[in-house]
Order: C-alpha cells, then sequence, then structure tokens
C-alpha cells in the first residue's frame, strides 16, 4: 500500500509518522500466542504486532509492503482514518483535519485597550 500524507489544505507533511493498524491483531483477536516484543518502526517508533509505522518522504509519500487484503486504521498525531484495501497496489491520500479554531480573548480593565497599544 502507497499513500500521501497531506494537511488540510492539500500540501504534503514531510517527516512524519503514519501508523497503519491491523484492529483483529492489535486487539488480540484471533492470536493464538503472547505478544511478540516490539520492533522498530522506519519512523523510529514501536511498531507492534498489528501496528507498522513509517516515515513520510519530502513529498508526503509514505509506504508499507506486504499487507493483507482487509479493514485497517490508518493513524498519526490528531487524526484516525478507517480504509479498506483490496488485493493489488492500493493508494491512500492521508488528509489531516483542519485544527480548530481557538480565539483568546484579550483581557483589558474596564473594557479599555492596554496602555501603548494601538488597536486597528
Amino acid at each position: 500500500m502507497v499513500g500521501r500524507k497531506l494537511t488540510f489544505s492539500g500540501r504534503p507533511l514531510k517527516n512524519s509518522e503514519v501508523a497503519l493498524v491491523d484492529p483483529d491483531a492489535a486487539t488480540g483477536a484471533g492470536e493464538g500466542s503472547a505478544a511478540a516484543p516490539p520492533v522498530l518502526g522506519s519512523a523510529g517508533s514501536a511498531s507492534t504486532p498489528g501496528r507498522r509505522v513509517a516515515l513520510t518522504d519530502s513529498e508526503g509519500n509514505f509506504a508499507f509492503e506486504d499487507i493483507e487484503p482487509g479493514d485497517y486504521l490508518l493513524e498519526s498525531p490528531g487524526a484516525q482514518h478507517a480504509i479498506h484495501l483490496e488485493t493489488g497496489t492500493n493508494h491512500v491520500d492521508f488528509v489531516m483535519p483542519k485544527p480548530p479554531e481557538v480565539h483568546h480573548p484579550i483581557n483589558m480593565p474596564y473594557g479599555a485597550p492596554p496602555a501603548r497599544y494601538r488597536i486597528v
């Protein structure tokens, strides 16, 4: 499976982690043996059974090899997408959600602007 990780405005995210999670393996469903020790992924994060980690290149591209067809989750800090993979090469654009707007009111005594500040 190959894909690109993009900002909400469509720009590539470079050097960013993407994790591919098999929900069945991550929860231990159908597994009869103890969990294997973590394996270091290409992004430097620990990969565990059912979870693979990749690092995007300068154009936001990432790849996971030898993935069986089925339902998976793509995860990154701040986002999670459910995907379905078919047999053969699959391409997925992982678009990060737009961050919420944060409004910070300026606290001013008696409603007046602070001294030495010009409000335009």
